[in-house]
């Protein structure tokens, strides 16, 4: 009998093992989040997460657009020019920190012959406003539409070549790839402008810049970070040995540093000049 009761205990042990492996705590006892884990288990779908609101860029379709390479050796490591413009929709904008002088292009090296502007649907320009300096450049607002497909004009008017290198959401349009100083951008010509229309997918393609959803954005979908949604980064070089002032401002320049009292001693009295 002692024996029986013994196997029968084991037994209802063992059942009992069985049973309760697994979660240790019942569904009826958890928090709203573990709540939401055990109902997806039984088939039911999780809640979906909150989109950020705004504009981000997405990879929109494909267009034509040619490019080559050419030599360029900078004459610093360092930019000659930044700036970043925060985009957003009309009501993003208004709601962000801050006012801002209104404008339509965003100004690099602090001159208004190197420039920048965004061009929307029909070549309009979209409103664009001054707001100060941020991450050591300086910082423009622009209101963009969801939906539209916007390019990014660079305005050379110096006298010198230069080399932009272009940024949106973080991303290279070079590439698709984090963006960073030591990258090589397009070069613009003196007097000349350049049209940039989105992501370079070949040397003679890109899928377009459209406004579109954080979520939809090209940087939250190839990356799956969204963190830097929402500016355009811009930075310049000049060509080594050039000064990419224009003449009359380097003419200004030198008049400025002109020096009343240089020191030099000559004769008693002035003489004429040398034939």
């Amino acid at each position: 009998m002692n024996a029986r009761l013994a196997r029968l205990l084991l037994f209802l042990a063992l059942v009992c093992l069985a049973a309760c492996a697994g979660d240790p705590v019942s569904p009826a006892s958890l928090g709203g989040e573990a709540s939401s884990r055990v109902a997806g288990r039984a088939g039911m779908a999780a809640p979906a997460v909150e989109d950020r609101p705004g504009l981000g860029t997405g990879f929109g379709e494909r267009r034509r657009s040619d490019s080559r390479a050419v030599a360029f050796e900078r004459a610093s490591s360092r930019p000659w020019g930044r700036a970043v413009i925060s985009y957003n929709d009309a009501e993003g904008i208004a709601s962000a920190r801050g006012s801002a002088s209104p404008g339509s292009h965003a100004r690099l090296g602090g001159s208004d012959f190197v420039r920048a502007s965004l061009l929307g649907d029909g070549g309009r320009r979209l409103p664009m406003g001054f707001r100060g300096g941020v991450f050591s450049s300086d910082e423009y607002r622009a209101v963009g539409r969801p939906g539209e497909r916007y390019v990014i004009r660079l305005e050379n008017r110096s006298d010198a070549r230069m080399e932009f290198v272009v940024s949106v959401d973080g991303l290279d349009v070079l590439d698709g790839r984090g963006a960073a100083l030591d990258k090589r951008g397009y070069v613009v010509e003196p007097g000349r402008s350049l049209i940039v229309p989105g992501w370079r997918t070949a040397r003679n393609e890109v899928a377009a810049f459209r406004f579109t959803s954080v979520r939809n954005s090209y940087a939250e979908r190839s990356t799956g970070d969204s963190r830097n949604v929402g500016v355009i980064g811009l930075a310049v070089f000049n060509e080594r040995g050039s000064d990419p002032r224009p003449f009359l401002e380097r003419e200004q320049d030198r008049r400025r540093r002109a020096d009343p009292f240089p020191g030099d001693r000559g004769p008693g009295f002035a003489q004429p000049p040398p034939r």
